[in-house]
């Protein structure tokens, strides 16, 4: 099948949601896939295994495991230590930062998508809330990508929207690369 839709960069977190996306995009053959790890050290980790690190493996076990079954993607990752800060801004502005920092180094162009792997805040109180949320997102999307591309011409965002329940997103995924999805998220809180 033809890559029709150019390049597409998912921004894997190593979280079901992301996870799933990067499944998604990788079965649907219809762009070339890349993939963005973004590591981040939040305040207040007191963990003896941090949280990033747990997901760090996990991402990094995962994509051995893709690898190994054929997937094709190109892979990177990121970190940034915030652990110094007392509070944080919310990771999406982090992870837009450096997925728009890895999709000017791939040559990334405005036919090609950074992809998110679930719909902002699903636990909106409405949809009015839900359009409030998607709609500032894309906002912030548009002036952070600007920023690193320094111009009007910057890859589009998609949101691509997983099942709603964690059971329904689970089998959806491959089962090699299940027990690495929950086991970061269940071992050490962020």
């Amino acid at each position: 099948m033809a890559k029709t839709l150019g390049k597409a960069l998912v921004l894997w977190s190593g979280g079901a949601a992301s996870t799933w996306a990067l499944v998604q995009m990788l079965r649907t053959e219809t762009a070339a896939v890349y993939a963005h790890h973004h590591i981040r050290k939040i305040p207040g980790q007191r963990a003896a295994q941090p949280a990033h690190e747990c997901r760090l493996a996990a991402v990094r076990r995962m994509r051995q495991t893709l690898a190994e079954s054929g997937a094709d993607f190109a892979y990177s990752e990121s970190f940034a230590d915030h652990s110094g800060f007392p509070v944080m801004a919310r990771d999406t502005v982090s992870a837009l930062f450096h997925g728009a920092q890895a999709a000017l180094s791939w040559g990334f162009r405005p036919g090609d998508a950074l992809i998110f792997g679930t719909a902002p805040d699903r636990a909106a109180d409405s949809s009015a809330a839900l359009a409030e949320e998607m709609r500032f997102l894309s906002v912030l999307h548009r002036y952070v990508t600007q920023a690193v591309f320094l111009n009007d011409a910057i890859p589009r965002i998609l949101w691509l929207e997983p099942p709603r329940t964690d059971a329904a997103l689970m089998t959806e995924l491959p089962e090699k690369i299940r027990e690495d999805v929950i086991r970061p998220l269940q071992a050490v809180p962020d």
